[in-house]
């Protein structure tokens, strides 16, 4: 099949910083490096899981995404949706939040002695948590159907020592795969963990609580994800032990949110707080660092005004170069055979004249293409959107583009063969007129580091 070449030149991103979700960036390294035109020039994102949402201003066409200049590593995902309301909002997807007597929430070798404990707002909304003498895993869960797969999710709970000082938040996926992490109720102290929880923070509030909370993604599979707050006996791997009615814990106020931040707790009862992401257009690829640092992918033309962008199991930091999205400019006929690529080496050799010996000065090695595309219509070369002419109006020579080599090629090869930088070289970059009905342009592609 031949390949299907496309242009990104108008990247719908382009001067906009990521609003809603985001996780923390390191100091000097924030979003606004998105908008830098060296991909170098990189955000860094702490922990393995990061959310950019771009708000538009109005519904735009998107068939293709990228990452440029990544370290995700070989197993990141990555997620892109597009929705016509704001998904950024935080959301808890918990319902009856902090009433643990409400059915909502198993009882599993515990009872709910009292729900009018002091709560950390002064409020007697707090519940009591006593552990049954049986012997088995002492804990509180509730369940959660329609998730996306493989959404990148923040759960939280506070958490107080009434008579256990240990207590365990813990998240199983549709995998059936369990993260937890471990926290000591006296000092805040966290303890061990298992999985692969992210960003796990620990933080004191008001009445004595601590507020536990960590990223994890929802993987896929037939499991239903789960949400457990366990009374613990001390810093340990297991959660079984022989039960003594009336050493308690204090919990209040979980939540479970489409974030990779701790949110402002948000109360829920009968009707969960939805995020707007939960509808709309997604696609998922598997992300890798080894493909020049690259992640592209290529989808059917869709309008929204809100887009999206999930990244999970990622390598710890995370960096980013340009993160642009927006329409693929794809001549009906892909460019010709004898297309020509390679790499620009800027390196320096010189000899000494007296002794004849060289020294090399190694520089920087771009990536290359030289290619041609003979049988452009009249509309790709003249047309006012999607053609040469607007590409040369828009662009020009100073700005860069996205070429990508075969949009329906699979995501590994997509991002290998695929190039952020220029298209042609300073000066006339014409196109000629080679048949009545055809035009033929060539394009000097070079990759911008």
């Amino acid at each position: 099949m031949a390949a299907r070449p496309g242009f990104l030149y108008r990247n719908l991103a382009a001067g906009l910083t990521p609003t809603g979700p985001s996780s923390s960036t390191a100091a000097g390294l924030g979003w606004d490096k998105l908008n830098d035109p060296q991909p170098r020039h990189r955000a860094r994102v702490s922990g393995t899981s990061a959310i950019l949402a771009f708000d538009l201003g109005s519904a735009q066409s998107v068939d293709c995404w990228a990452l440029i200049s990544t370290n995700l590593g070989s197993a990141a995902r990555a997620r892109v949706r597009g929705s016509t309301v704001d998904g950024s909002a935080p959301s808890n997807r918990l319902l009856h939040s902090h009433n643990f007597t409400n059915a909502a929430w198993g009882k599993n070798n515990v009872t709910i002695d009292s729900a009018t404990e002091t709560d950390p707002n002064s409020g007697t909304t707090a519940s009591t948590v006593d552990e049954d003498a049986s012997t088995g895993a002492h804990f509180i869960d509730q369940t959660i159907s329609g998730l996306p797969d493989d959404i990148t999710v923040r759960v939280s709970c506070y958490i107080k020592q009434k008579i256990r000082t240990w207590a365990r938040l813990a998240w199983t996926d549709k995998s059936i795969t369990e993260h937890y992490t471990n926290v000591n109720l006296a000092t805040g102290a966290l303890g061990l963990s298992g999985g692969s929880p992210g960003n796990i923070t620990v933080s004191l509030e008001a009445q004595g609580f601590y507020r536990v909370s960590f990223t994890a993604s929802v993987s896929s599979g037939g499991g239903t994800p789960r949400i457990d707050v366990h009374a613990m006996t001390g810093d340990n791997a297991s959660a079984v032990y022989l039960g003594v009615p009336g050493n308690d814990i204090i919990v209040f106020g979980a939540m479970l949110d489409y974030d990779t931040r701790t949110n402002t707790y948000l109360p829920t009862t009968t009707a969960a707080i939805a995020p707007a992401v939960d509808t709309g257009f997604t696609t998922q690829i598997t992300a890798n660092d080894s493909y020049n640092g690259n992640v592209v992918a290529a989808f059917a033309s869709t309008a929204a005004r809100y887009w999206r962008i999930d990244i999970d199991g990622a390598t710890n930091p995370i960096d980013i170069g340009l993160a642009p999205l927006g329409l693929l400019f794809r001549p009906a006929i892909g460019f010709d055979y004898g297309a020509q690529e390679g790499r620009l080496d800027l390196s320096i050799r010189d000899m000494n004249q007296d002794t004849g010996a060289e020294f090399g000065l190694a520089g920087p090695k771009k990536r290359m293409k030289l290619l041609t595309f003979g049988a452009l219509s009249e509309t790709e070369v003249r047309g006012f959107t999607s053609s040469v002419d607007d590409m040369d109006r828009y662009v020009g020579a100073s700005g860069d583009v996205l070429f990508v080599s075969d949009s329906d090629a699979s995501w590994i090869n997509r991002s290998r063969d695929s190039i952020w930088g220029s298209f042609r070289e300073i000066g006339a970059s014409l196109a000629a007129r080679a048949h009545p009905d055809y035009w033929t342009r060539s394009f000097r592609l070079v990759e911008r580091l």
